[in-house]
């Protein structure tokens, strides 16, 4: 009797798969979404997208198109209403400098001083997610598993990644292995302290052969504050010089 306990015990320790490691995990993400190769291209390129937020009471909805080439350079170009307000601005920004029109108003240039702009950072730009997601995988981070969760209703899997830039824990669904949500501390100038951010990743279509997703809901801390849909969106080679230049 023992020894049959004991053959069974051993039959449902070989029966038991290993979870994957966290690298595993983002390697198999980074392949869901295309392929390292393919998730470079996502920083070149233009995009159609409107918005809805929220920061406080007051409540803005608006459209925008941007056209990118990371981390030197965006152009962006944004209509809508702001607490019942209708507002429009254009805006580019190279290496740290830049210019901006407002509701129509003459270009000025943007004073990189009052406005602590610097260079591009990947970490800090929200279309770059997913070309830094191969990032994770250097020397330089350390990799833990985290807690499993629900996003969009679906299981996902957890991975937290340690790095010079602080901790971010990036979430995987179960079935498609696609990033489907990350949230970490980050400074937060409109209140002036370290709050979390999370942000949600669905509706998800493939563009140029990268799993892409069209809707990105983000929150500070639990509160929703924005809610995207890219309505189009395109990567590119290159993106003309033109656009960046002030009028």
């Amino acid at each position: 009797m023992v020894s049959e306990i004991v053959y069974c015990a051993c039959l449902l320790t070989l029966n038991v798969e290993e979870p994957p490691s966290p690298r595993a995990i983002i390697e198999a993400g980074i392949k869901a979404h295309g392929g390292q190769e393919n998730l470079a291209k996502t920083l070149t390129g233009s995009l159609a997208a409107k918005a809805k937020l929220t920061v406080g009471e007051i409540e803005s909805s608006v459209s925008w198109k941007e056209t990118f080439q990371l981390p030197r350079r965006y152009h962006r170009s944004i209509k809508g209403v702001i607490g019942g307000k209708e507002f429009s601005m254009e805006y580019a920004i190279t290496d740290g400098a830049g210019w901006i029109c407002q509701n129509g108003g003459p270009p000025k240039e943007i004073p990189s001083k009052e406005m602590k702009l610097e260079k591009l950072s990947l970490d800090r730009t929200w279309n770059a997610f997913l070309a830094i997601l191969p990032n994770n995988l250097t020397d330089r981070v350390k990799l833990t598993a985290a807690e499993k969760e629900k996003v969009n209703g679906r299981d996902a899997v957890a991975v937290e990644a340690s790095g010079t830039g602080g901790k971010v824990v990036l979430c995987f669904d179960n079935e498609s292995g696609l990033l489907v949500k990350s949230k970490g501390r980050m400074d937060n100038p409109l209140v002036g302290k370290d709050v979390q951010i999370e942000v949600v990743y669905g509706d998800f279509k493939k563009v140029s052969g990268i799993e892409f997703p069209h809707r990105i809901t983000s929150y500070v801390s639990g509160k929703k504050v924005q809610e995207m849909e890219i309505e189009r969106i395109e990567f590119t080679k290159d993106v003309p010089d033109l656009l960046f230049q002030k009028p």
